[in-house]
C-alpha cells in the first residue's frame, strides 16, 4: 500500500465513481482501476461494491476511510510542521465550537484565517462539549472550544473565559445587558430549556434548587436552532449564554440580561490533543482565536463574559 493507492482510494470514495476520481486526480481511468485492484489484492478484501450507478464502499471499505483519511492528515501536519519558519504556512485545521459561540466567533475567525494566512484551509464543527472533546482525543480535530472540559491528561487545557449565563426574553421585555437579575426572576416564567443530560441543563437545574426557585419548562429541545426558533416566537423564554443570542440581541429582536448566580456560570477553555504535536497551521488558527476571543470581551460584544487567559 502506497501514498498513490491511498489518495485514489479518498478520490473514489469522495466521488463515488472512478471516472469523477480521475478527472478529480488528472490520471486516466484505467490507472485508477487498476491502482484499485492491486490494493484489492494486497488487502485481500473488496474496498467498494461496482454498480452501474457508481462506487459504493463495502465494510472494510469503511473502515480502511477512516484509516486512510487518518493517515493522510497525519501526512499534512508532518509537511507543515517541516515548513522552514519563514515559509508560508499552509495545512488543513479542523476546529470544533459549540453551537453558542459560532455566530459572534465562526465568521469572523474564517475571514481573519484566510486574510492572514491563505493557505490554511479551515474545516468548522459544532458541537457539545462531550462530543467536541472525544473529536479532539480521537483525532477528529485538532483543536477546539470547549465548555467546561472534563479533566483529562490528554488535552492541553487553556481556560480563556468565563461567562455569566442570561435570561433571554422579548424584546419589550425590558431586559438590560448592564442590569443582574436574581434568580428569583426565572420562578413562573415558561421556559425553553436544552433537554436533559444538556450540561447546561445541568447548571440550570443545579442553580435553581438551590435557590428553591420551581421551573415552569414548557418546551424541551436538543439543538440551538430550534431553541432560538421558539423563543423568537414567544413560546417561552430561556436561560443561556449571550453569545448564543448574539445577533438576536445585537439587533434588537429579543432582550437579555444576567442572572446574578455564582452557579449560573459556563467556562469556556482552548483545548488541544497532547498525543500529537501542533502544526505550525494549527498554532496560526489558535493565535489568531484567543486574539479574536479577547476582542469581543473587551469591546463589550460579548456581554457578562471575563476574559481570564493570558493577553
Amino acid at each position: 500500500m502506497d501514498f498513490k493507492q491511498l489518495q485514489t482510494f479518498l478520490a473514489i470514495a469522495e466521488c463515488g465513481s472512478a471516472t469523477k476520481a480521475a478527472h478529480m486526480l488528472h490520471i486516466v481511468q484505467p490507472a485508477i482501476s487498476r491502482q484499485m485492484r492491486i490494493l484489492e489484492e494486497e488487502l485481500g478484501t473488496v474496498l467498494f461494491h461496482r454498480e452501474r450507478s457508481g462506487m459504493e464502499l463495502t465494510d472494510a471499505g469503511r473502515i480502511l476511510l477512516e484509516h486512510a483519511r487518518r493517515v493522510m492528515r497525519e501526512l499534512d501536519e508532518a509537511r507543515a510542521q517541516l515548513q522552514p519558519p519563514s515559509a508560508v504556512v499552509s495545512g488543513f485545521v479542523r476546529l470544533g465550537m459549540p453551537a453558542s459561540t459560532c455566530d459572534l466567533l465562526a465568521g469572523e475567525l474564517v475571514a481573519a484565517v484566510k486574510q492572514r494566512h491563505p493557505q490554511i484551509r479551515m474545516g468548522m464543527y459544532s458541537g457539545f462539549g462531550g462530543f467536541l472533546q472525544k473529536a479532539l482525543l480521537n483525532g477528529e480535530l485538532e483543536l477546539a472550544i470547549v465548555n467546561d472540559p472534563e479533566p483529562s491528561p490528554l488535552l492541553e487545557t487553556r481556560y480563556v473565559l468565563n461567562e455569566q449565563l442570561f435570561l433571554i426574553g422579548p424584546a419589550d421585555s425590558g431586559l438590560r445587558p448592564d442590569q443582574a437579575l436574581p434568580l428569583s426572576m426565572l420562578r413562573g416564567k415558561p421556559l425553553v430549556l436544552p433537554a436533559a443530560p444538556h450540561a447546561m441543563r445541568s447548571t440550570i437545574e443545579r442553580a435553581c434548587a438551590l435557590a428553591n426557585v420551581g421551573l415552569e419548562v414548557v418546551a424541551e429541545v436538543n439543538s440551538m436552532h430550534m431553541q432560538r426558533s421558539l423563543v423568537r416566537h414567544g413560546v417561552g423564554w430561556t436561560v443561556m449564554p449571550s453569545a448564543s443570542f448574539f445577533e438576536d440581541l445585537s439587533h434588537g429582536d429579543l432582550a437579555g440580561a444576567p442572572l446574578a448566580s455564582d452557579v449560573l456560570q459556563r467556562h469556556l477553555a482552548l483545548c488541544l490533543p497532547v498525543t500529537r504535536q501542533a502544526s505550525a497551521a494549527t498554532r496560526c488558527v489558535a493565535a489568531i482565536l484567543l486574539e479574536l476571543t479577547q476582542r469581543e470581551v473587551e469591546e463589550g460584544r460579548w456581554p457578562s463574559a471575563r476574559w481570564v487567559g493570558q493577553g
